[in-house]
């Protein structure tokens, strides 16, 4: 989320270039390792396979192995160029929240991977740190304070191995 939170997007055709240089730098491989995985039986469907590679086994689960996290980075990256598109610290703050909300929501009543509920503070606080909106002291408590109640919240909904991780 660092390293992502300064690149401005104005335009229709610098969200697409953003998507682009994301995709170009692990998707080619990310397909061989999914059809790799699918092979050895780690995938265990074409259906499964299909949903992996575009990202959404987050939300279908099961997600195969180590693959999961390059699909919650797609979905991470997807929701990206929104948040940057924004220059006020209120419009940023309210599209994180609300999009951590709806994973909790998600992972509460659906079948969601919990692990997105736990990521993203994390990433949402690397892009907001990137920028000057992360200036003062009082903005650093309030993304600490924001990372703790959404993770608070998240485990809540899990179980021990959720707070397993956590801890």
């Amino acid at each position: 989320g660092y390293f992502l939170g300064k690149k401005k997007v104005e335009s229709i055709k610098e969200i697409f270039l953003f998507y682009m240089k994301r995709l170009a730098g692990f998707y080619p491989l990310f397909i061989v390792a999914c059809i790799l995985l699918y092979r050895i039986g780690c995938i265990k469907d074409s259906r499964q396979l299909v949903l992996t590679t575009f990202g959404l086994s987050c939300f279908v689960p099961p997600a195969p192995m180590t693959a999961w996290y390059l699909c919650m980075l797609m979905n991470f990256y997807f929701i990206t160029p929104i948040i940057n598109s924004y220059a006020t610290r209120k419009a940023r703050w309210l599209i994180i929240a609300a999009t951590e909300l709806l994973l909790i929501v998600t992972v509460a009543y659906g079948n969601a991977d919990m692990r997105l509920c736990f990521y993203w503070p994390f990433y949402s606080a690397g892009l907001l740190s990137s920028t000057k909106i992360l200036v003062n002291k009082v903005n650093f408590k309030a993304i600490l304070s924001a990372v703790i109640i959404f993770l608070g919240v998240s485990i809540n909904i899990g179980n021990g191995i959720g707070i397993f991780s956590f801890i």
